[in-house]
């Protein structure tokens, strides 16, 4: 072994050589976006034309989202890879992740397309997957993330003899196509957890705990039966429910990491609960400007933009604490019903089913006020209520354990399989004949 002279790579093999992405390649390009103002490219378009969204897999066996036809390549609005090129996404959140494409395709201007003729293509994938987290490290930002063809150029890759490469590869495709079946299956595992816990989660809040109980039809499409005595409401009748209004819209610039004043965004909903440690602060003329969405102890909030329908209670408030646009709060606005029960109900299937139903046809990007006022729950008495709550907490608290549990085995394996990685392309191991 020898010093590679990459701090990250550390020791390799006497015989394998250090060298540059471009020293080994025939093309580094970055890809392009034909221009919509020449034509339409797209239509009955045949040609893979992959953005950082379609790089879900290691190897791009299945086609992308969008499809370019030829005209684009043969006028020279987009450029045109051979089949295993490796695409190594240069701007946004996803900076640093590659895939393959076994085939003949093209690429938007996000992406670094690398064409290596030096190097075995399945070898230099399993090399650049474990670069991902040096090239987030020293990729450039501005307002994205951002890795230039140039700086993929410079990468440094380990180079070891080409026969050497494909036994790498060839033994890594099959170590690792053993882990990615059981991560596959835990996978499968957290699915069934998840449908087991709303199955639990709409029985307990639609049925109760009384099987013996005569039940009737309710009428409403999203709740089916309930319990002879019990009633629905609708949630307007029975509920404060407040948000940002538009004027006094917060913008990120007006968000700060220290202060006396917290602020609540969907990002910062844990679980059943807020994550405190999260949350941003704002000024105190933000915070006193609304007092209709100031929060108070156990309140139950639920996002109306990017991920409508999660749902947070809110305990133990450290300080004063308001709301930016994308959230709702809502209470009791009498006696009716427990703080806790509205958590379960809302955080059923219920909720999304009828929002859903009340939205037929059409893309849903936002929850309405107006809409979210008419959702018609089922409301048990008060005792009953509070057995319902004992029970799900008790019974959902089981599950998420083993959600977390499965979770857990997960990133294991993960970080397992990118160590077997990093250990064979950087010649810590050598696959025995």
């Amino acid at each position: 072994m020898k010093d590679s002279g990459v701090e990250w790579i550390g020791q390799i093999p006497e015989t394998w050589q250090i060298v540059r992405i471009k020293d080994i390649s025939e093309n580094v390009k970055t890809g392009k976006t034909p221009p919509s103002k020449v034509k339409d490219f797209f239509t009955d378009g045949e040609i893979d034309w992959f953005t950082p969204g379609d790089m879900n897999e290691l190897i791009l066996n299945n086609s992308s989202n969008r499809k370019i036809i030829k005209e684009a390549i043969i006028d020279g609005h987009v450029p045109f890879f051979k089949k295993d090129t490796i695409f190594l996404v240069g701007i946004g959140a996803t900076v640093g992740k590659v895939s393959l494409s076994p085939k003949e395709s093209s690429c938007n201007q996000q992406i670094n397309a690398i064409e290596f003729n030096k190097v075995f293509p399945k070898y230099g994938l399993y090399y650049l997957t474990i670069l991902s987290e040096e090239i987030q490290k020293f990729a450039s930002f501005v307002t994205l993330p951002i890795f230039t063809q140039t700086e993929t150029k410079q990468l440094k890759i380990t180079f070891p003899k080409k026969e050497e490469q494909k036994q790498i590869a060839n033994f890594l495709d099959k170590q690792t196509s053993k882990i990615d079946k059981v991560i596959k299956t835990k996978q499968q595992q957290l699915r069934h957890l998840e449908e087991l816990k709303k199955s639990i989660i709409h029985n307990a809040v639609t049925k109760g705990l009384d099987d013996s109980v005569e039940m009737i039809d309710s009428k409403i499409e999203w709740i089916g039966n309930i319990p002879k005595h019990w009633t629905t409401q609708m949630l307007k009748r029975t509920t404060y429910i407040k948000g940002r209004i538009g004027w006094q819209g917060l913008t990120s610039e007006e968000y700060q990491t220290e202060g006396e004043y917290l602020l609540v965004t969907g990002t910062d909903f844990k679980g059943k609960y807020i994550n405190w440690n999260t949350c941003h602060y704002v000024e105190k003329e933000r915070y006193d400007e609304d007092k209709k969405i100031q929060l108070k102890e156990k309140d139950i909030l639920v996002t109306k933009d990017g991920t409508i329908g999660k749902i947070a209670m809110v305990k133990e408030m450290i300080l004063p604490t308001t709301l930016n646009s994308g959230v709702f709060v809502t209470r009791p606005l009498k006696d009716e019903y427990l703080q806790e029960y509205m958590y379960w109900v809302l955080a059923s299937d219920m909720l999304m089913e009828y929002i859903n139903y009340s939205k037929v046809g059409t893309t849903i990007a936002h929850l309405y006020q107006k809409t979210f006022e008419k959702f018609v729950y089922p409301l048990p008495p008060k005792d009953e209520q509070k057995e319902i709550v004992n029970y799900l907490d008790i019974e959902i608290e089981k599950i998420e354990k083993l959600k977390d549990n499965v979770n857990n085995q997960i990133e294991k394996l993960k970080e397992y399989k990118k160590s077997l990685i990093f250990e064979y392309v950087t010649g810590k191991k050598q696959v025995k004949e």
